[in-house]
């Protein structure tokens, strides 16, 4: 009993401490411009209940559904009266549940495995970093696994309800981000690798992973029956039409329950994600009704693709991912690096796909190879695509992660001397120490560090001071928060300032200084000898303010709110 319930509590134990990582300070770090741009999306669902798929650009819906129940639940009314933790919290929770969702692939990898993956799952940096962030990463990683362990549920137990979920969770990837074909393509291909490897290393497979669905393998030996019988001595029911009408009927009722299964899961995904993209029916423009969303769906494929072709800014070498895991050490910096992972995930490739007579590996083969097919075809998808962002890394670092467990149980197999054994386990502790240190450092140290590769066009602190600032200079306009601010900048990349200047009812955005007149005006620097002609006898070019690194606004004030500023703020206090 007590061995019975260590295995629970120990899930337990790592999903509270994948909390303690994941829940903390999460205002720390100023919201990025991905982050403020997906805030502002989902405003309009919030006030109006309507969703509308943007075919260029934002993603699906699912994290905005996500955001929801948690601005509701802190009683939040207008946005202004949100925090960075609103929106992050929902992100965090489903981060730390990826912990606990690996747990029933324990009856195919095994406890330890399994075990061992979740403490890695846990202290990955990258995932306590991206699991703090208002983004669809997370959401879309836990969707894309919750497909894989229902599936694998359903091959074992033969129970409908697990199929039915892991429709519903392919729904939902869809519905969080346009790369699921990338993902359903690698399980597909891994699939067909896993059978033909299975057929040429081990020559057969008992795994129920690799085996007919449920229903159908009552039929398929009931077919095998009826060949027999058709190939018995002459003489027997198998020289008779009865024999072959039976065999026949048999195997279209194999077919038409196949062909059924496979329809049904096919159908409810595409319901669940077109329920999500038409935004529940909110979404009806036009002729196409509520499949305006689904069609803008597909259509989104046509910018999505020229952006993976390399036309965008953010194009990097095919071994960009592996350098972010395996060594990152910029300057001065500390270096970053989650090659345990990446070393334990080949340890577990090997284990997996050598033969069953040579592997330390004693859990289902077939589940093992699927998931090192899975994730290698994804790691590939992923680095021949030249455009890349560090956050796409999650969807094939959980993969890693599971193969790491694996790899670690065959290592420890491997070592036959107790004392060889006390060694490799007192290293991989030492490493995975390292790691949660590694993970604290990237989220609550240096979480707008250029030197932690995790950290990518993050804005920066004085960000946060920029909108401290204008709320006092506001107090001294005498329109208080209707007070004119005019942002004037050069594209459409001035984010996250609209998330910081939140608090205010009159803001305007402009790419040019055609009217510059405004109590108070943030411009980015090419703009200055313009407002210098402009506003030099009305205004006062106050100050200035770091956004990114290398990005800066400046503000200008309105002389007649800067001097009652100056004449009316609270003087510092004296210390001395």
């Amino acid at each position: 009993m007590r061995r019975r319930a260590a295995f629970p509590v120990a899930m337990l134990a790592l999903v509270v401490g994948a909390l303690a990582f994941r829940l903390p300070a999460l205002q720390n770090r100023p919201f990025h411009g991905d982050e403020a741009v997906h805030a502002f999306k989902f405003l309009e669902l919030w006030r109006h209940g309507v969703y509308r798929y943007d075919p260029n650009e934002f993603h699906g819906p699912t994290l905005y559904y996500a955001a929801l129940p948690s601005v509701l639940i802190h009683g939040r009314r207008a946005l202004s009266d949100c925090s960075e933790s609103d929106f992050r919290l929902p992100i965090a929770l489903f981060g730390a549940a990826m912990v606990l969702l690996i747990s029933p692939l324990s009856s195919g990898l095994g406890r330890r495995a399994v075990l061992l993956a979740s403490l890695l799952t846990a202290l990955s940096p990258a995932l306590v970093f991206y699991s703090r962030y208002f983004i669809q990463e997370t959401l879309f990683a836990f969707f894309t696994l919750s497909v894989i362990v229902c599936t694998w549920q359903y091959m074992r137990s033969k129970r409908s309800g697990w199929l039915i979920l892991a429709a519903i969770a392919a729904g939902l990837t869809i519905a969080t981000k346009e790369t699921a074909v990338l993902s359903f393509g690698a399980m597909v291909a891994a699939l067909v690798l896993t059978r033909l490897w299975n057929r040429r290393v081990d020559s057969a497979s008992s795994s129920p992973f690799v085996a007919l669905p449920a229903g159908l393998s009552a039929h398929s030996q009931l077919l095998r029956r009826s060949s027999a019988v058709s190939r018995a001595p002459e003489g027997h029911l198998a020289e008779g039409p009865l024999a072959k009408t039976f065999t026949s009927s048999r195997m279209r009722m194999f077919e038409d329950t196949r062909a059924g299964l496979i329809a049904s899961c096919v159908i409810t995904a595409l319901v669940v994600a077109c329920l999500f993209i038409s935004g529940f029916g909110t979404n009806h423009v036009g002729p196409l009704g509520v499949l305006t969303g689904p069609v803008d769906y597909l259509r989104s494929f046509t910018p999505w693709l020229q952006r993976a072709r390399g036309v965008s800014a953010h194009i990097y070498p095919w071994h960009f991912y592996l350098d972010l895991l395996i060594w990152t050490h910029h300057g001065r910096g500390p270096v970053y690096s989650e090659a345990l992972i990446v070393v334990l995930a080949v340890a577990g490739i090997v284990s997996a796909l050598l033969p069953v007579s040579r592997t330390g590996f004693d859990g289902d083969r077939s589940l093992a190879r699927f998931l090192a097919f899975f994730t290698i075809c994804l790691l590939a998808l992923y680095s021949a695509i030249p455009y890349k962002t560090p956050w796409c890394l999650i969807s094939f670092l959980n993969g890693l992660i599971l193969l790491a467990g694996i790899g670690v149980v065959a290592i420890l197999r491997a070592i036959r001397s107790g004392p060889g054994r006390v060694v490799v386990a007192g290293a991989l502790i030492a490493a995975t120490i390292q790691l949660g240190m590694q993970s604290f450092r990237a989220s609550f140290q240096a979480e707008t560090d250029p030197a932690n590769p995790y950290v990518y066009a993050q804005p920066v602190p004085d960000v946060v001071n920029l909108a401290r600032w204008c709320s006092d200079v506001e107090q001294y306009s005498g329109a208080g928060q209707d007070m004119i601010v005019k942002v004037l900048w050069t594209d459409d990349y001035y984010w996250p300032i609209p998330w910081y200047m939140r608090r205010f009812n009159n803001v305007g955005y402009y790419h040019d200084a055609g009217d510059p007149t405004a109590a108070l005006v943030l411009a980015s620097p090419e703009f200055e000898d313009q407002l210098a002609l402009k506003l030099d006898k009305t205004h006062v070019m106050a100050r200035f303010f770091r956004i990114r690194p290398g990005v800066f606004a400046e503000a200008w004030v309105r002389m007649d709110v800067w001097e009652q500023y100056l004449k009316r703020r609270p003087r510092p206090v004296d210390t001395d």
